[in-house]
């Protein structure tokens, strides 16, 4: 199997398990395990599971931004705003959504001084100020923009919890399940 190979299937599948039952339930070796490969083969691939949360969690930003509607094109402010909110709606109905992966990591680690936490709120910052920047050029300020901007990660309930011990805490997030 070629190393790149195994990296992007060790990073595509811990991301699966970090996103449903939360970064320290589950171990490198289950991950190893599921994936059919040794340790060593996994620590070829990766210093540590930190550093695999890392990956984890870039992946799942460069997702969510690549659904971000193009601010260059021709739609007007409010449709892009639609398309957002249409957006987290269609995530968060999804069978087996288990909240907003990076409000679920901040949930976990809770020491605002994480690397973990620092990248989640970098994440959502970006998406607030995506989301600002859209209200703005519709018109929206102060107040107004204040209840649609805390939307972007409001509280929710997955229609299909990953099982009912490892559910976590249940958020919308607009972009798709990772």
């Amino acid at each position: 199997m070629a190393s790149e190979n195994t990296r992007d299937r060790l990073v595509e599948h811990a991301t699966g398990l970090f996103h449903c039952e939360g970064f320290r339930a589950v171990g490198v070796d289950r991950v190893a395990a599921d994936l059919g490969i040794s340790k060593k083969t996994l620590y070829k691939q990766i210093r540590s599971k930190g550093e695999l949360l890392t990956e984890v969690l870039d992946r799942c930003h460069d997702m969510a931004v690549r659904d971000f509607p193009d601010e260059t094109d021709d739609a007007a402010p409010r449709e892009r705003l639609r398309g957002i909110f249409e957006a987290q709606r269609v995530h968060g109905e999804a069978p087996g959504f288990s909240g907003c992966f990076f409000v679920n990591i901040g949930t976990e680690f809770r020491d605002p001084s994480h690397p973990a936490v620092r990248q989640a709120r970098s994440h959502k910052n970006q998406l607030h100020g995506y989301v600002r920047r859209q209200a703005e050029r519709a018109g929206a300020s102060g107040r107004r923009y204040s209840r649609s901007s805390s939307s972007c990660c409001t509280p929710g309930r997955p229609t299909t919890p990953c099982s009912p011990a490892t559910t976590r805490i249940p958020f919308v997030r607009w972009s798709r399940p990772c």
